[in-house]
């Protein structure tokens, strides 16, 4: 068990957070994780079926990895 499991554990067992805050926060972060792994092709995506006139007015993406 690793130091944050630890306590994430204490803190439910304390009444701390309770497990459907705990489950909240983690689907979150997972979200967000996936969300950042996958920004450029989702934007590709949306910019492919918006407007071009609205494309237009957005900024260009970086290029830089």
């Amino acid at each position: 068990m690793t130091i944050s499991d630890e306590i994430l554990s204490e803190g439910v067992a304390r009444g701390i957070i309770s497990p459907d805050q705990l489950a909240a926060l983690l689907v979150l972060g997972a979200f967000v994780l996936v969300l950042s792994a996958g920004w450029r092709p989702l934007r590709g995506m949306l910019l492919h079926v918006t407007p071009a006139a609205v494309t237009h007015r957005l900024p260009q993406a970086s290029l830089q990895s």
